[in-house]
């Protein structure tokens, strides 16, 4: 045999298995006709590896799925808030970093700032007119039992003649309510001018009333925005409030409050089933905002 033939031959009569291929890191070359197909060793651990490549995809989708969930249940709970939760409302209340706007009310002359952008404080003057009225235009909704959960149960809510709904407001009203009747306090000499005795007193009662509502209202939603004190030119400490607070999204939810907004002194409209009509020919009310009448039990009441 020939040099040649005799390494050729070499080559020709080597048979080893698999799992020696396997382990010295070889290929297998089948002994046969040029037809055998040859099977490389990177394929054979691409299709042994192929199972455990779809069980850690599997995995990943699965993690992916789940950081989804968390994030929109998440996400959720904090847009709608622990006290959005049983709101009628709760779908559309959003969240909003926002910076106060407290520049100053006054000029240093003591005429009104003409660059606050906004108009609900100073002296008396048509343009606070306006802008409590702008605000304050939809206090009144009108909801469906269904909606007021836990008062849907209640025996003594207003219905309202036409068979609409039910006569409500809502807490953020409330406290922008009595925040406008403080301002009318520091200028009650405008505002309730030629009040008696008695009536001053009413007037005091309602006042304190709702810094009592407001001080409650504060501390219930309660905002842990930091606001650090600085140094002022002088040396004096001074809170700068000047942080990002989160906010409910004004414009969604007063366009959901619009939509449900109406005008309780609409003639025929809201009718006690015993008195009869409360706003007779679109009038009534009291400007001091209290009933004449309270008792231990309604003591909160008021309109």
């Amino acid at each position: 045999m020939g040099p040649a033939n005799r390494l050729m031959g070499g080559y020709a009569s080597l048979r080893t298995s698999d799992s020696d291929l396997s382990e010295k890191g070889g290929s297998h070359v089948a002994d046969g006709d040029g037809d055998t197909p040859v099977l490389r060793q990177g394929a054979r651990f691409w299709l042994r590896g192929v199972p455990l490549l779809t069980l850690h995809g599997m995995l990943l989708i699965a993690n992916i799925i789940v950081a989804i969930s968390y994030n929109t249940w998440s996400s959720s709970i904090c847009s709608h808030g622990p006290q959005n939760q049983q709101s009628a409302a709760r779908d559309v209340v959003q969240y909003e970093g926002k910076r106060f706007q407290l520049s100053s009310i006054y000029s240093p002359d003591g005429s009104p700032n003409p660059h606050k952008p906004t108009n609900f404080l100073g002296p008396p003057r048509p343009e606070i007119e306006e802008e409590w009225e702008t605000l304050l235009g939809d206090i009144n909704i009108r909801l469906q039992r269904s909606d007021m959960d836990q008062f849907a149960h209640d025996d003594d809510l207003i219905e309202l003649a036409d068979g609409s709904g039910y006569w409500n407001t809502m807490a953020v009203y409330h406290g922008l309510h009595c925040v406008k009747r403080l301002h009318h306090y520091i200028h009650k000499d405008y505002y309730y001018e030629g009040l008696n005795g008695t009536d001053a007193f009413r007037l005091l009662e309602h006042t304190e009333h709702c810094l009592d509502w407001l001080r409650q209202y504060v501390q219930c939603n309660a905002d842990t925005t930091l606001i650090p004190l600085h140094w002022t030119p002088d040396r004096l400490p001074i809170a700068l409030d000047n942080g990002n607070h989160q906010c409910v999204k004004w414009e969604p939810l007063a366009g959901w409050i619009k939509e449900r907004a109406f005008d309780p002194q609409q003639p025929g409209l809201v009718v006690h089933p015993i008195l009869g009509e409360v706003f007779a020919n679109g009038q009534g009310g009291d400007k001091i905002g209290i009933t004449t009448k309270i008792d231990p039990i309604s003591h909160n009441d008021h309109v």
